[in-house]
């Protein structure tokens, strides 16, 4: 959409916008507005598309709002400011705004090629799809699968053929190169319960148990002096005038962390840790242990 007229954001183009959906008000529309800068990107929302994919924090910006470094640094403070500066900026030009959360796209050298640990590639999943709005996969992402790019005129291998089965090597494509691909495919990984695609299932139903609220829910950080005395814990509140959920990631890479919980619950939504499955949580009242990369989400 950031081409339809000129370069820029202009009135002409959020008319181009809203005109699009005039032709079929019933569809979801999606716009890539591909602008690192909070202020253009989020201009934008002045039109009635329903997202806009939001750059601004995605893992190949350069801005501080990189929701990948923030959350392999552990650095919970970076990732509230990001999420409630970018919830705000759009809500002040639609109140209806919806951020469409995404890692990487077909444009990017893939999520994968930052780490080569898949707990890391599980943690992202769990700290980005959890976030209020509607999050997006980028084919493969959900399998660890690896691209980036070889050439300045070519984008080949960040667009791979999606791996359905097991193989190191993809089909040798036009203008491709690279070769070396994980092991195993969807076929495998849907076997395993410890394979990157289970965690992404597993964060998916977690999601899904909050329900249709996650997408327009408001984000308020659970307890702002945890802040400097817990600095790699992402902890806080999707809140809608009718429900509510807190939502706890430990980002340490090390530890556990010990915690009193400021507040009642009603229930456990559910628990995942992006190191093992098998390593679980203790929580007795509101005395909490949360291990090192794990995610509780609480109903309240």
């Amino acid at each position: 959409v950031k081409y339809f007229v000129g370069t820029g954001v202009k009135t002409e183009t959020i008319e181009i916008c809203n005109k699009l959906k005039s032709f079929q008000p019933n569809l979801y529309y999606v716009g890539e507005a591909w602008d690192e800068d909070p202020y253009y990107f989020n201009r934008y929302y002045e039109s009635e598309f329903d997202a806009f994919f939001n750059f601004p924090m995605c893992a190949q910006t350069s801005k501080t709002s990189n929701i990948f470094a923030n959350t392999v640094n552990g650095n919970a403070a970076n990732i509230y400011s990001s999420v409630i500066a970018s919830l705000e900026a759009a809500k002040s030009y639609n109140e209806d705004a919806v951020p469409a959360n995404f890692l990487t796209n077909h444009d990017m050298d893939r999520v994968s090629s930052l780490t080569s640990k898949n707990e890391v590639l599980k943690l992202i999943a769990s700290v980005n799809y959890l976030l209020p709005g509607t999050p997006f996969i980028y084919y493969g992402e959900e399998l660890g699968m690896k691209g980036v790019r070889i050439a300045t005129d070519t984008d080949a291998d960040r667009r791979m053929p999606m791996l359905f089965e097991d193989g190191t090597k993809c089909k040798e494509l036009r203008g491709t190169k690279f070769t070396d691909q994980i092991e195993e495919g969807v076929e495998t990984q849907l076997k395993e319960h410890e394979s990157v695609l289970a965690h992404y299932m597993r964060v998916s139903s977690l999601r899904n148990k909050m329900g249709e609220m996650v997408k327009k829910a408001n984000f308020e950080v659970y307890n702002p002096n945890w802040r400097f005395k817990y600095p790699a814990l992402l902890a806080y509140n999707l809140v809608n005038e009718n429900e509510s959920y807190t939502v706890l990631t430990n980002l340490n890479a090390n530890s556990d962390y010990e915690l009193e919980l400021i507040s009642d619950y009603k229930s456990i939504v559910g628990y995942v840790n992006a190191k093992d499955s098998k390593i679980n949580y203790t929580l007795n009242e509101k005395h909490l242990v949360l291990p090192s990369y794990s995610t509780i989400i609480l109903e309240n």
